[in-house]
Parts: structure tokens; sequence; C-alpha cells
């Protein structure tokens, strides 16, 4: 439909949705060791590019994040650094989504343990249908890995798969409209700035008219997961018995190495209580490490059920970090934090949120790590 109606689905809208689901920012290292946790409006438009192209661009420089402001506030999708648009990338996009989804389900996932905040793709999932069902679009959507919806039905769904649904809408984007300027109308109707020179912030209650949907984040079924039909091959052709145990070996290690490397952090994690003791600064250089490190390495572990257990772990450990940020705790010298003991409002709201998550997350880490050491 015209971009002119409000609302319209298009590259710019798209890209500032998800930007609305970000994870909040953590900072705690930052203050004492200039570090950063990469969840910028920047890193995210690259990560959005990885999946729709594979390959990652430069971050860096006044043109790329003119580029990326320009983008997300519906302004222009001309340049070297918005590849949406061009037209043998959307075929690709297309071609790779409708023939064999496999490595772009990959790309997805990375994008979602890295960036969003699981706890608001609900709200993204219901923010899209909302959008979708306003502006009547003629499109169908998976809503898991083998079946498809059209927008009109989305009503009726209880439970959707968000990686399948999330590309399903990113290829219905790429193929019909890529660009952000038919947006515009659409931004300007939801962002409202202070002054002239303001932030633009969010004030669009789009999805609140779209029931709860129980959102899932596996990245394949098990039943959909490549299967290997037995064939009664001649004695000659029957591969070494020997290589095929050393490949079973090669697969399991990759667990067995998840397991050896996330113990003490899991048990540092579990053990510590941050409402009581002091944390030491230094985990957070340690949990970058690990995540930045099995990001990708984490797909590599062939049992499903030992994987998702692994990207479980993964995504709470994410969702603590959250909580022993300097937004809860304050650097109490060089190497430790504790929690703020102001006698203000503001602190005691973040106390009394601090405690009963910390404690939830923690018991989390408890139940995964008993998994974790008796997976066999």
């Amino acid at each position: 439909m015209n971009g002119a109606n409000i609302p319209h689905l298009c590259g710019g809208i798209f890209f500032g949705l998800l930007l609305e689901t970000m994870k909040p920012r953590s900072k705690a290292r930052d203050m004492l060791n200039g570090g950063t946790d990469g969840l910028t409006a920047n890193n995210l438009y690259n990560a959005l590019i990885e999946v729709v192209t594979g390959e990652s661009i430069s971050s860096k420089g006044n043109t790329y994040s003119k580029s990326v402001s320009n983008y997300k506030n519906c302004v222009s999708s001309k340049g070297a650094y918005v590849p949406f648009t061009d037209s043998i990338t959307r075929s690709t996009f297309d071609t790779k989504f409708n023939e064999d989804s496999t490595e772009l389900i990959k790309r997805v996932s990375v994008l979602v343990d890295k960036y969003l905040n699981k706890d608001k793709c609900e709200w993204l999932v219901r923010a899209l249908i909302d959008i979708m069902q306003i502006e009547q679009l003629n499109v169908d959507v998976f809503v898991n890995y083998t079946d498809k919806l059209s927008v009109r039905e989305l009503d009726n769904v209880d439970t959707i798969y968000f990686i399948p649904f999330f590309l399903s809408v990113l290829d219905y984007i790429i193929v019909n409209c890529p660009d952000c300027e038919s947006g515009r109308p659409t931004f300007e109707a939801w962002y409202k700035q202070s002054g002239t020179r303001g932030k633009w912030e969010f004030k669009s209650n789009i999805g609140k008219g779209i029931k709860h949907i129980n959102v899932l984040f596996d990245v394949l079924e098990p039943s959909k997961l490549i299967t290997y039909e037995y064939v009664d091959y001649p004695d000659n052709e029957v591969e070494n018995n020997e290589e095929i145990a050393n490949k079973a070996k090669v697969e399991n290690n990759f667990f067995n190495c998840f397991k050896e490397e996330f113990d003490c952090v899991l048990k540092y994690l579990i053990d510590t209580d941050p409402c009581a003791e002091t944390i030491y600064i230094g985990i957070y250089d340690e949990i970058d490490r690990l995540l930045m490190k099995w990001e990708f390495d984490v797909m590599k572990i062939s049992s499903f059920e030992e994987r998702k257990l692994a990207q479980d772990i993964i995504q709470n450990i994410l969702s603590y970090k959250y909580y022993i940020s300097d937004i809860f705790l304050k650097p109490i010298n060089n190497k430790y934090l504790y929690v703020r003991n102001s006698t203000d409002d503001e602190t005691r709201r973040l106390y009394d949120e601090l405690m009963p998550k910390s404690f939830e997350l923690r018991n989390n880490m408890c139940e995964l790590y008993k998994r974790l050491w008796t997976t066999v």
C-alpha cells in the first residue's frame, strides 16, 4: 500500500521497532575500563545487514552513523550503507528464504541472542501483526517452521515461533518496501520530539489491540532437523567405524567444552547474591569473552537438546547482566561492585526490582547448571 497510509510497514519502520525491542544498556565495566556493551543502533543495523547479506560492513565513521540515523528516522535510504534497496541483494535474500532458509535462521538467532530483549519480542510480534492487519497486507507469514497463515488469520493464533515469523516479515519488507521514506508519515505519527534538536521518542500504542501470544525462540523443532535415512550399503562403501567414532567425538567436544568454560562463571553467579555481597567487576569481561566466543560456536553443538540447553544458559546470563550493571550496583573500589544503598525513592524502587529478579534468575541458572552436568 501507499506510504501515505498510517501505519505503513517499510524497512525504516521495521528497524525502528527493532530498536524499541533492544536489550537495556549495561555499563558497569564502562566506568572503570572504558568498555562498551555494543548495544547501539549502529551495531543493530549492522546485525540486520548481516542477516540480509551474510556480510558485515564497517560501522565506523560519520557517514555510516548518518546513514543509520536517516534510515531509522525514515529520511533517506540512499547510499552504500543501505544494501536493503539493492535489487540483487533483494533477489538473493528472497531466493535464500524460499529455497533454503537454514543459514538465515542461524543469522537471525545470533541477532536475537545478542541484541533483542526476549520479553519485549512478544510486543514486537503483536506490533507487526497490528500494522499488517491495519494495512490489510495480502501476505502469508510463518507461525512456526512449517505452517503459514494469512495476516487476517493471525487473530486466532496462540503461539508463534519468533525466528520464522521474523524472517517472513523481513522477506516481505525486502521484496516489497525496503526503503524508509515511505514510512515517514508513520514515523511522524509515532515519534515525538521535546524540541527541534531533541531525541525522537516512541509514543505509539501499536500492538495494544492484539491479544497475548506465546512467543517461542527455538531455533528448530527437533522433528524438523536434518535426519538421515538408513541405507544398506555394500560392505566396501560403509564408512569406517573409527572415522564415525572420531566424528561423533568432535561433535560432542563442543558441548563438553561449553560445559567446562561456563562452569566457573555459572557457579559464581549462582553463589553470589548481588543484594548482599560484592560482585567482582572482572566478571563482566569473563562473561563477554564467553559470549563472544560462543555466539557462533553454540550452533556447532549437534544435539538439539544440548544446543537448546546451551542457548538457554547464554540467554539467562545475558538477562542477569542487566541486574549486576551500574543501574543497580556501584563500584566501591577498582575491583568490586556493591548494591546502591542511597535512601532516595528511585534507588529503593531499583532495589525492590533487583531483589526478586536476581533471585529468580539465579534460581534459573541453578536449575540449568544441574541439567548441564546431568546431560549425558
